[in-house]
């Protein structure tokens, strides 16, 4: 008489009902994840009204000085280059001041900030909401433009402008605005 504890089948058949509900009731009782969107404009303002703003009025103001030095010296291969670099740089910051242009470079002076706003408000992740494309009922979209616009510690100009812009539509095509 073979004394046999378990078959192969009979050892198996736990094993596969304990993941199946362990799988099925960890599926249930999934948590859903938090997005926080902003308005990518009204960061860019913020960016703009703020003491980080004056890194871009530094360059401008470079661009100008070069452009100067250039004309005096009649370097029209410089004067050029500037007069492009110039006309490139304004036409990015209207697509993200008026349009939907990328603000990344602008969230890395205040990336600590972001992380500390995450964690207060729970999210997961944070996204324009121009780049949010899709998201299924297991996500809970929040926006955060206001909070977010508010680490840049921006002007008193902007939090009065700041209602306005939310209201309004960004601008298609926002990089062929001529000033």
């Amino acid at each position: 008489m073979k004394s046999k504890l378990f078959s192969l089948p009979e050892m198996i058949i736990p094993f596969v009902l304990f993941f199946l509900y362990v799988s099925q009731n960890s599926a249930l009782g999934q948590e859903k994840i938090r997005i926080g969107t902003y308005d990518s404009r009204a960061v860019a303002v913020a960016y703009f009204n703020s003491p980080y703003g004056k890194q871009v009025m530094e360059i401008i103001g470079n661009l100008q000085k070069q452009k100067r030095e250039a004309l005096e010296a009649n370097d029209t291969m410089k004067i050029k280059k500037l007069n492009r670099e110039g006309e490139m740089r304004q036409a990015i910051m209207h697509e993200q001041g008026f349009g939907t242009g990328s603000v990344k470079d602008f969230l890395v002076v205040i990336e600590d900030k972001i992380g500390l706003l995450a964690k207060s408000e729970n999210l997961d992740i944070i996204v324009s909401k121009y780049e949010l494309n899709y998201s299924n009922s297991n996500c809970i979209v929040i926006d955060i433009t206001e909070k977010l616009a508010n680490l840049f510690e921006p002007n008193k100009r902007f939090k009065t402008t700041l209602p306005d812009l939310l209201k309004s539509k960004p601008v298609k095509d926002a990089y062929l605005i001529e000033d």
